[in-house]
């Protein structure tokens, strides 16, 4: 991730945007000279950290790159999902890379794809959110935010008894028949499946705003 010039170490541009990331989150990492210079230059404006840090990334075409990218167009909100889903899925879409990562870090891996389908969610595109949630779930089907997620997005597709049916599906794993690591999958199981009973109940129907909707319900 560097290199050497007159014996001296150089920080690449992905060095340094990991860097930039990294003062926005609780514990991060504390920036080197270089970084600090472009965190005054930016007037520690979280904004404009994250366009600079897609400005050093631009022109790179690999997957380091398109994850990098991904995770600053993600922070930037709303307004960039659409660039966000791109290189989510040009990272994502890089089979050898995937697998690597697959063995060595599901659950990084997991969470590109739980990204992708909180993207693909807000963007009111529901059929591809699941199969970007049920990715997540397959590479770490312990953890229940996929099968939760997934269940969520039935509901509001208003199917209601999929989503019932789904988390039932789930009650039949091992990971909820013999936890092995306390009870966190049977609680988040048991408490959003009673929910959405709840709201079946109510005779709840979910309304997405106007001009937004992006699937067939």
């Amino acid at each position: 991730m560097s290199f050497i010039l007159n014996g001296v170490e150089i920080p690449s541009p992905f060095d340094v945007v990991i860097q930039l990331q990294g003062t926005l989150v609780v514990g991060g990492v504390k920036p080197s000279k270089e970084a600090e210079k472009i965190l005054e230059e930016c007037a520690y404006d979280r904004k404009r950290i994250l366009l600079k840090e897609i400005e050093l990334c631009q022109g790179y075409d690999t997957p380091m790159a398109y994850c990098l990218l991904a995770d600053a167009y993600v922070f930037l909100g709303a307004s960039y999902r659409s660039e966000a889903i791109y290189y989510l899925r040009k990272y994502l879409e890089n089979p050898s890379w995937c697998r690597c990562l697959e063995k060595d870090r599901p659950a990084f891996l997991a969470s590109k794809w739980s990204a992708l389908g909180k993207a693909y969610e807000g963007e009111y595109d529901f059929k591809s959110a699941i199969l970007a949630y049920d990715k997540q779930r397959r590479i770490c089907p312990q953890y229940p935010a996929a099968y939760i997620q997934i269940a969520k997005v039935m509901v509001k597709m208003n199917k209601l008894d999929s989503a019932i049916q789904f988390l039932q599906t789930a009650k039949k794993t091992d990971y909820y028949l013999h936890p092995r690591f306390g009870t966190c999958f049977n609680t988040c199981v048991d408490g959003h499946l009673q929910d959405i009973v709840e709201k079946k109940l109510r005779g709840y129907y979910y309304k997405p705003r106007k001009n937004k909707e992006k699937t067939t319900l």
